[in-house]
């Protein structure tokens, strides 16, 4: 399952996983975020805005895969087949014949002329 939770830092928040939408850290104990937080800074600059997800092959129900997301992890179905975390999108495609379900598309948004450059 794609990660669209936040990464960010809050202030006042000491462990994001007892807060329901705080941002938290992918790492485990605080302890072990400490170890990564000049990484997790260096790309602080991207940002996950949407995923988009393959059916298998004949699947064509892109709604009731969305409806059944939205029904197991509580997250808003907008539209048909499209799902709103609380900072990021997912959509599902149709299975297509010769097409590999799964992960088809990440969208990644970058802050500042800057970072895309670097990017570029």
């Amino acid at each position: 399952m794609p990660e669209l939770d936040s990464h960010s830092l809050k202030d006042g928040v000491e462990d994001g996983m007892k807060e329901r939408f705080a941002p938290w850290h992918a790492l485990g104990p605080i302890s072990g975020w400490e170890r990564h937080r000049e990484v997790m800074r260096r790309y602080g600059h991207l940002w996950l805005l949407g995923v988009r997800v393959r059916l298998g092959e004949g699947d064509a129900d892109v709604e009731g895969a969305a409806r059944q997301w939205e029904e197991l992890f509580g997250v808003t179905r907008v539209g048909s087949g499209e799902l709103r975390f609380e900072n990021a999108g997912m959509g599902f495609l149709a299975g297509e014949e010769g097409e590999r379900e799964g992960l088809w598309e990440i969208v990644v948004g970058v802050e500042g002329w800057e970072g895309a450059e670097g990017i570029l």
